[in-house]
């Protein structure tokens, strides 16, 4: 009796620890037993998972469906960003200072008379521009001198955007004959229509199809230089570069060209006379392509992104 009196208290501690020992035992027992079930059904689900991945990698090139997928994403984002790149280098951007956005209109916001008055303005300056040009033969006083005409009875809003536009190619190209040293500019004129007809013989997208714009919208101008075969040269390159000046996407397809040497025979110079017939192309990416399926369309010319001048 002495005994359990003098060791009373660690005799309960002992069954108390023994009791919760037992009690961990089996709560540990029991969480065991949770988680092999839990890994027997794991497994069990990732083998049925697997067999449905590989069953559907017989109709899949051999490839689980997912990996499939992901083979497909990045081809579809691979030919995205070469299109992009391409219709970065077929396109011609207008310069800003040549669009409806630089007209300034007052409190009640642009009118109509606001657009044609800028039109005016515009082409006022690209006149004066042009007039100091010592290559620039047309008579900057006939009303086509930028290879347009505009209306006897004056020029409508709605006209602005596109006379800019065709004002803006053809600075452009003035621009190329000044910077290549080609020695005379002797006339300018757009065809459009002719010129969408010659490029939708060879096969280009550029006619509406109902409703829907066409892939590549076309504007085709038409300009004859006299040079030497050094400025010409510089000339074919200058037009192609995507970039010109501080602006960018700036790329004239050169369609066609001829040279001649009219005085061959009997030469008063050694000048060279070039027709040329460039295009400043537009990409609309949801527009319309013959037969419903998108082709990669080439000109003539490869666009030139470098290439040195003729020395």
């Amino acid at each position: 009796m002495n005994f359990l009196r003098l060791h009373a208290r660690f005799l309960i501690a002992l069954v108390l620890l023994m009791g919760l020992v037992g009690f961990g035992y089996s709560q540990v027992n029991e969480m065991a037993d949770n988680v092999a079930r839990k890994q027997n059904s794991l497994t069990s689900s990732l083998k049925t998972h697997y067999k449905r991945i590989f069953d559907d990698a017989k109709s899949a090139g051999g490839n689980p469906a997912n990996v499939q997928g992901l083979v497909l994403g990045e081809k579809t984002q691979r030919v995205q960003e070469l299109e992009d790149r391409r219709n970065s280098l077929l396109t011609f951007r207008p310069d800003p200072a040549f669009t409806l956005a630089a007209v300034k209109g007052g409190p009640e916001g642009v009118s109509d008379a606001d657009k044609v008055n800028y039109f005016y303005a515009v082409r006022l300056e690209l006149k004066k521009e042009l007039v100091r040009a010592r290559y620039f033969k047309p008579d900057l006083d006939a009303d086509n001198a930028l290879g347009f005409s505009t209306p006897k009875e004056g020029v409508k809003a709605e006209q602005v955007a596109e006379f800019l536009f065709k004002m803006d190619m053809a600075r452009e190209v003035a621009r190329c004959v000044e910077r290549s040293g080609t020695q005379v500019l002797e006339s300018l004129k757009f065809e459009d229509a002719r010129g969408v007809e010659l490029l939708a013989q060879r096969g280009l997208p550029v006619h509406r199809v109902g409703d829907t714009p066409p892939y590549l919208e076309a504007r085709t101008l038409n300009f004859n230089v006299r040079g030497t075969e050094r400025a010409i040269y510089n000339l074919l390159i200058e037009l192609q570069r995507p970039v010109k000046g501080d602006l960018r996407e700036r790329y004239l397809a050169v369609e066609n060209f001829t040279l001649s040497k009219p005085d061959l025979l009997d030469p008063a110079d050694d000048l060279i006379s070039a027709s040329f017939m460039v295009v400043a192309y537009r990409v609309n990416k949801d527009g319309a392509v013959p037969g419903g399926k998108r082709q990669a369309e080439t000109t003539t010319t490869t666009p030139v992104t470098g290439g040195g001048r003729y020395r």
